[in-house]
């Protein structure tokens, strides 16, 4: 249980009992901790008093919240328990705040930071399919060659109990390079591009579901679907021979990839207008009125990207799309483990 830090004292934490034995075990593998929301507060000892703790059973992790994002994930949870698809939404929701704030340079001595963004399965029975895709992220994150997965995937049918785990983390340089490009925004087509290629590595030629390649793969007919829009997308020639499922799936993958570009782009733009003024204006008055107006314009695009959150940013495909706009240039790092395999990849 933490304790009360008094003023200008560090903040003291105290373990006993189990959380003593989780400290000790934390010798050999690190303690992981979600801070969603920490900038909202004054210091670590506040957030502690007004914030929540939730465990994440499927993954291990603490998360550590506000007030007000803690409401959010109550709203997901059952049985006192984070609900992990919907946290998984909540956490990759906040790598893109994080990213965006963290390439704002809004604080002054600001600290050097590392954003994580992870993807976490457990499988009870795992049949060649969900092998085969957990193996597709590693393969899609530069860490395996497409041999080896078909080697490891061979003409097995059943593995068992299996668990995966895909992380990715962004230093202050390469969050810098997600949104802006010697000093300008990135456009919205560069975006597209980055998650189109994601959709493309992920699903892969021969599998059930490779007509969402079409648009993935296909600059033509990409331009063609924005040009139409949703409602006409039936009437394309490429589309017209997709039954109602598939023309569905694919509807459904525009939608993600064209919320994601356009939210990426217009927080580049914000960052981009702040950066500037910074550089123009090194002892800026905080209370400026063209500063605070590009604040709140910057707030305003984080709000947005909060409100619009597509669940699928919380897949794999958002941390492939992500890792492809940094040019791979990510940390990485993939666990697989079942009782037939035991893989661990990383990319520093």
């Amino acid at each position: 249980m933490p304790a009360a830090a008094s003023a200008g004292q560090p903040a003291r934490i105290r373990f006993t009992g189990i959380g003593a034995l989780a400290f000790l075990c934390g010798l050999l593998a690190p303690l992981k901790l979600n801070l969603l929301g920490i900038f909202n507060f004054i210091s670590i000892s506040t957030l502690i008093l007004k914030g929540r703790v939730m465990f994440e059973q499927s993954t291990g992790e603490l998360v550590i919240t506000d007030t007000a994002t803690a409401t959010r994930i109550a709203a997901s949870t059952l049985n006192f328990a984070a609900d992990a698809e919907k946290l998984r939404k909540v956490l990759a929701e906040s790598v893109l705040l994080t990213v965006a704030y963290q390439c704002s340079r809004l604080v002054a001595h600001q600290p050097k930071l590392k954003v994580f963004q992870s993807y976490f399965e457990l499988h009870t029975k795992t049949d060649r399919t969900v092998l085969k895709n957990n193996l597709d992220v590693i393969e899609a994150l530069g860490l395996m060659k497409k041999a080896e997965k078909n080697s490891l995937v061979g003409s097995g049918t059943q593995f068992g109990r299996t668990t995966f785990f895909a992380e990715t983390n962004y230093d202050d340089a390469v969050a810098d390079n997600l949104f802006l490009s010697k000093g300008a925004p990135r456009s919205q087509e560069e975006y597209e591009r980055a998650g189109r290629a994601a959709l493309a590595v992920l699903v892969q030629p021969g599998e059930e579901d490779d007509f969402r390649r079409l648009p993935a793969t296909n600059d033509k007919l990409w331009k063609e679907m924005s040009a139409q829009g949703q409602p006409n997308f039936r009437f394309i020639p490429q589309l017209k021979q997709l039954n109602a499922a598939a023309l569905g799936a694919v509807t459904s993958d525009y939608t993600v990839i064209k919320w994601w570009a356009e939210a990426m782009a217009t927080m580049s733009e914000r960052l981009a207008e702040l950066r500037q003024f910074l550089k123009d204006n090194p002892k800026v008055d905080p209370g400026n009125k063209s500063f605070v107006a590009l604040r709140k314009n910057l707030a305003k695009s984080l709000k947005d990207v909060v409100k619009n959150t597509k669940s699928e940013f919380g897949d794999p495909w958002g941390l492939v799309a992500m890792d492809q706009v940094s040019g791979s240039k990510s940390g990485a790092r993939t666990v697989l483990m079942g009782p037939t395999l035991a893989l661990s990849r990383d990319r520093p």
